[in-house]
């Protein structure tokens, strides 16, 4: 074959996968679900779907999160929503704004900055309810985030502002199971290969086969799970590793369990003791949740009250 007739070749195919690209935009299937799948694992794929309206659930969760090369997804900038469809105990109206930047609001110029999970942005409450709201701290909490991806945030926080503290809670998804764990799968990215495969992933096109094919390879992936066959988000001994990165980044770090899983509460514990780095412990303020994990407003309201009582 001749290198004219290879090149034409070359050039048709990129002809028709731009076409087959653009005609993928246009047809209104919705959103890939597995894109969000580590957030909340295979062992949380069931109870997801045995929510009254799981469509609703996922669609609000793709409202609010969007695609993030090196933290896998971030809150999407400038949302404003009403996330009634979001709450995962008893029906509640709370909504949801975020800031330009992608920080929940209100937000706070502080020197005072929260780390963590959907216990920290506040899930299923009003931002002015956050814990992080009254305690005038800024609020860097993301739904689904790992201490690993937290690890990240608290490292770019420090390229963009001094923090003499830090308030940091996880634990809660770290052992969410998946196939690939949350420190191979960011480190994959940085390498050539893993940037464009995660940029071939972004084509809608590739999106739109993926949320055909979703329920299969959910169903695949829950199967993994029971064989024993997959790992865990981030290990016991990872998430030692991202407790001390994060503390290499600021004068003085807090930590805070809500919703932890045994195994990370004791590394909190333990480095509570190893580093005298203060604890607060939600179940020891009360522990009362709208759905067995996340705090009420009268439970936010403990949390910073009992972490300005340290500060």
């Amino acid at each position: 074959m001749s290198a004219r007739r290879r090149s034409l070749q070359l050039v048709i195919a990129l002809v028709l996968l731009a076409g087959l690209e653009g005609l993928a935009r246009l047809i209104p299937v919705g959103d890939d679900p597995s894109r969000l799948f580590s957030l909340y694992g295979a062992n949380g794929y069931e109870l997801i779907h045995q929510l009254p309206d799981a469509t609703a659930f996922l669609s609000g969760a793709h409202q609010l999160l969007e695609s993030d090369e090196a933290l896998m997804w971030r809150l999407r900038p400038g949302l404003e929503m009403d996330a009634a469809s979001l709450s995962l105990g008893a029906p509640r109206d709370w909504q949801i704004a975020i800031s330009a930047d992608g920080q929940r609001l209100p937000t706070a110029a502080s020197e005072v900055v929260a780390l963590g999970d959907s216990c920290t942005f506040g899930w299923g409450v009003d931002g002015a309810e956050t814990w992080p709201a009254r305690l005038g701290a800024v609020n860097l909490g993301v739904p689904g985030y790992s201490s690993v991806q937290g690890a990240e945030v608290a490292r770019r926080a420090q390229e963009a502002r001094t923090s003499s503290v830090i308030i940091a809670a996880f634990g809660a998804n770290d052992g969410h199971a998946v196939t690939v764990g949350d420190a191979a799968r960011l480190a994959g990215r940085q390498t050539t290969v893993g940037r464009l495969r995660y940029r071939i992933a972004q084509l809608a096109l590739i999106t739109r086969l993926r949320a055909i094919r979703y329920p299969r390879w959910a169903a695949g992936q829950v199967d993994a799970w029971r064989a024993g066959q997959t790992t865990v988000r981030v290990t016991p001994s990872r998430y030692r590793q991202a407790l001390d990165d994060i503390r290499a980044q600021t004068e003085r770090l807090i930590l805070l369990d809500v919703c932890a899983r045994d195994e990370y509460r004791a590394i909190m514990r333990e480095q509570s003791t190893e580093h005298d780095v203060a604890l607060v412990e939600y179940a020891a303020l009360g522990g009362e949740t709208l759905d067995g994990c996340h705090p009420t407003p009268e439970g936010h309201r403990r949390i910073a009250a009992a972490i300005e009582a340290l500060l």
